[in-house]
């Protein structure tokens, strides 16, 4: 069985919906619990949320945190995440303590295939399997938190966890020490923080697991060591978790991952109780007008950088909107 834990605030029901049908549509034949961790969320968004479920073998749990525990988690007025992002540390003592085993996802990720290589990797002598961050070589990230370039570094968007062992090492208080007592080298927020606490104890997995958005960039713009490459290029032609990594999501009019993945999630999105969901602009104000403007510009040939990546291998598409076309 599936344990796959999603956490949520009542911004973000939609996305979170979005992907559990892609999840549901993609791995129709396993048996699968979702376990939603917010702050509380509406009456409504659970019942949008349990709508997806439609038979026997799939189930959902709510969870319910006291933010109080997160008091000294920083969330910047420039921040594109909100608390939620910090939920993932308490997973330990929220779910239920004879769960060894659990699948995290970032809400802002599409499902496009099976799920199952990654859920039975072995992850007995590891605290989880993860997969690179697109910052995994860049020796800033080490200088600011302090720890071995050789452990590197991951993006906390997908972790397969191994709770038995973050449960024996403490891996939530010691986190949320660290986060504590250092929020100035926090900048990635949990992120920054969970490498530092789990280097040494990883399992990193093969990138189609979080295809992120620079993924799609070229090459030799990368964080990222040259030894990485192929695998990046697997990925992003045989995905498995799109992950719409930075502020700009698929339902922003600025968003940069590729047009055709984005029409992607929209297909998703149509299946499901948002159906009518249209874009807006995450941007408001002089941000917004000064994106129009480069635009412009990038229309009269002024502006040679895209303002959204390419990805063109149509029959990589193609499979990947037949496999969420399917009706559960």
């Amino acid at each position: 069985m599936l344990d796959i834990v999603l956490c949520t605030d009542e911004n973000y029901v939609m996305p979170t919906g979005i992907l559990m049908h892609s999840i549901l549509v993609t791995n129709c034949q396993e048996e699968i619990t979702f376990h939603v961790v917010s702050a509380g969320i509406s009456e409504k968004g659970q019942q949008m949320l349990s709508s997806l479920i439609k038979d026997e073998s799939k189930h959902i749990v709510f969870y319910t945190i006291d933010k109080q525990i997160l008091k000294d988690c920083p969330v910047r007025e420039e921040d594109h995440i909100s608390l939620a992002a910090y939920y993932r540390i308490l997973f330990p003592s929220i779910l239920p303590q004879n769960m060894k085993q659990v699948l995290y996802l970032d809400s802002d990720i599409l499902c496009v295939d099976s799920l199952m290589g990654l859920w039975n990797t072995d992850v007995s002598a590891y605290s989880a399997a993860v997969i690179i961050d697109i910052y995994n070589d860049d020796i800033r990230r080490y200088n600011r938190l302090q720890y071995t370039p050789l452990s590197g570094y991951f993006c906390s968007g997908v972790m397969l966890i191994n709770l038995a062992y973050w449960r024996e090492h403490d891996v939530q208080n010691k986190t949320l020490s660290f986060i504590s007592k250092h929020p100035e080298r926090c900048i990635a927020h949990d992120q920054d923080a969970l490498n530092y606490i789990l280097a040494g104890t990883l399992l990193f997995v093969h990138p189609r697991y979080n295809v992120q958005l620079d993924f799609f960039a070229p090459h030799s713009t990368l964080f990222v060591d040259r030894k990485h490459f192929p695998a990046i290029a697997e990925a992003t032609h045989n995905p498995c978790l799109l992950h719409f990594t930075g502020s700009e999501k698929p339902w922003h009019y600025e968003c940069k991952y590729p047009m055709p993945l984005q029409k992607l999630w929209f297909e998703a999105a149509k299946q499901t109780p948002w159906k009518n969901i249209k874009r807006t602009h995450h941007l408001s104000g002089k941000k917004l007008w000064k994106h129009r403007i480069k635009k412009l510009f990038a229309y009269f040939g002024f502006l040679y950088k895209p303002e959204v990546l390419t990805f063109e291998d149509e029959k990589v598409v193609a499979s990947l909107h037949e496999r969420l076309s399917a009706t559960i």
